[in-house]
């Protein structure tokens, strides 16, 4: 098999699970030539091939796009295709749009609508309330589980809620914000409170990560979106334009109709957004984040070498004079130098994004919401936000009756009631 095959691509995501199972440490084969102590690639293919009857495989979205895996799938000409999602959910969720226009189409859908995962009462019929399968509560006051604190110190007081939890609470519980600026003052609250515990320890070094400016493809099509100190990160090579996949280039120069970029290479460029070039490529700031042992990271790209997957977190283990080594939540220890290009692609974990929480599964959750972000806090991202736990969650917010408003006073009631006992 070729890299360029569809096939290849299916069999590095089963190499990856059967490995795992397996106990194999590595667990994608990068080459024709690895070799794996157990067994094979090609035994483990063949073994899986022979139990695909069997044990259909199982592909998540990190795993592969719904549009590629489609792709895929027609020439395979694989018999059956089963995309499984929350209806809910994809629509706040651009990631989920292929699914919603393919049911909107007309795709044949199984409703699978009895709610598991919430084990609390009142956490459930939230949800239940939220997506309108629940009759009408009856207004009531506000529960102890919705403070209203200033919108300054919304960040602060959700990181000294989970800060104030015992070692086993915090590692069940997830702490959500919708905006940047929410989720850098609660990380760097709890990076306050790990250094009072001794838990950050050995020295700091500051990495200069790379943050993605959020921008449609219209916008970044648009030239005035474009300002000189942007970094344009390249997803594929271009070469008429000497530019290579991964490369990243900083906007030196804004013209009427061109941008002008300065190459790794030390060479200037010159591109112009309005043609097709805005597709192969991400707009992107510079951000400086801190790390020492002990902090949580989180990957904000994926790095196909070494197995790493945009959204998953690892721990800083130790940081020397040139590098420094993390351990994995798969278990795996990995060394990298101070300059890896990897390294531009991390934030702390945490605090999660409404929409990087979709990995998590919590018994417990506190939200942040700053109602001053309209369509950040609408009932969608809302019902994202409680169907993330599975126990008990606490809303911060900075105006209560206007949050309130947002969810059409019902959506939010049934949350103010629930019994919060996260090990305080």
């Amino acid at each position: 098999l070729r890299k360029d095959e569809p096939h290849w691509e299916v069999l590095t995501v089963l190499w990856r699970q059967r490995a795992a199972e397996l106990g194999i440490e590595k667990t994608r084969p990068d080459s024709t030539r690895e070799t794996v102590p157990v067994q094979s690639p090609l035994e483990i293919v063949w073994q899986v091939a022979e139990h695909l009857e069997e044990r259909p495989p199982v592909f998540a979205q990190r795993d592969l796009t719904t549009l590629r895996l489609i792709m895929i799938a027609d020439r395979l000409r694989v018999g059956r295709l089963v995309l499984v999602g929350d209806r809910w959910q994809l629509r706040a969720v651009g990631a989920g749009q292929p699914f919603r226009q393919l049911r909107d189409a007309g795709m044949q859908t199984a409703l699978m609508d009895d709610i598991r995962r919430q084990r609390n009462p009142g956490l459930k019929a939230t949800t239940l309330d939220v997506i309108g399968r629940a009759p009408e509560p009856t207004p009531g006051q506000s529960g102890e589980n919705l403070y209203q604190v200033p919108a300054d110190e919304l960040g602060e007081n959700a990181a000294r809620i989970w800060l104030e939890l015992l070692p086993a609470s915090r590692a069940r519980t997830a702490i959500l914000a919708p905006t940047r600026a929410l989720r850098e003052q609660i990380n760097e609250t709890v990076r306050e409170g790990f250094e009072e515990e001794g838990t950050l320890h050995g020295r700091e070094i500051v990495i200069e990560t790379l943050v993605g400016l959020g921008l449609t493809q219209a916008q970044k099509k648009d030239i005035r979106n474009w300002h000189e100190g942007d970094i344009a990160v390249f997803h594929n090579d271009l070469s008429r334009f000497r530019i290579r996949a991964d490369d990243t280039c900083t906007v030196t120069a804004v013209e009427s109709e061109r941008v002008w970029l300065h190459h790794p290479d030390g060479k200037p460029r010159h591109i112009s957004p309005a043609g097709s070039v805005h597709y192969r490529l991400e707009l992107c700031e510079a951000a400086p984040v801190r790390i020492r042992a002990g902090d949580r990271i989180r990957w904000t790209r994926n790095d196909n070498g070494r197995g790493l997957i945009h959204g998953e977190q690892a721990a800083i283990l130790t940081i020397n004079h040139n590098t420094l080594l993390v351990r994995t939540d798969d278990g795996r220890t990995l060394g990298f130098h101070h300059n890896d290009p990897q390294l531009r692609y991390i934030e702390h974990a945490y605090a999660s994004s409404m929409h990087t929480a979709q990995r998590l599964t919590r018994d417990d959750v506190i939200i942040a919401l700053d109602s001053g972000h309209g369509r950040l806090s609408d009932q969608q991202l809302f019902y994202l936000k409680i169907c993330q736990t599975r126990g008990n969650a606490v809303v911060l917010t900075d105006n209560h009756e206007q949050l309130i408003a947002r969810h059409n006073d019902r959506h939010l009631s049934r949350s103010l009631d629930l019994d919060m006992d996260m090990g305080l």
